[in-house]
């Protein structure tokens, strides 16, 4: 039998596909949020009504409030953490005792 070298991991950041897609996925997050911030601002400086900017602001948070926060609570059903067992133990440590 010949013992063969597995060479050493290489670490993420010399990745450059990683590097790729954390650095994109960065820039993605950052023009989301100053989007955010931008579009009730364009509204104010364009009507100058601050009701018709909050409006904008709020209108921002729908998809949000219909999709994210839905899908969360699906998620967690599915994963099983309603379970009273896992509502005693934090972090989930429930799920652990039963998996092993």
């Amino acid at each position: 039998m010949t013992a063969s070298i597995v060479p050493a991991p290489q670490p993420l950041w010399r990745n450059r596909d990683y590097l790729l897609l954390w650095v994109g996925q960065a820039v993605s997050i950052l023009g989301a949020q100053l989007s955010q911030l931008a579009f009730p601002l364009l509204v104010l400086a364009l009507t100058g009504s601050a009701a018709q900017a909050g409006f904008v602001a709020a209108v921002r948070s729908v998809p949000y409030l219909l999709f994210a926060l839905p899908a969360g609570a699906l998620e967690t059903v599915r994963e099983g953490y309603g379970h009273a067992e896992d509502r005693r133990e934090p972090y989930g440590r429930g799920r652990v005792r039963t998996l092993s």
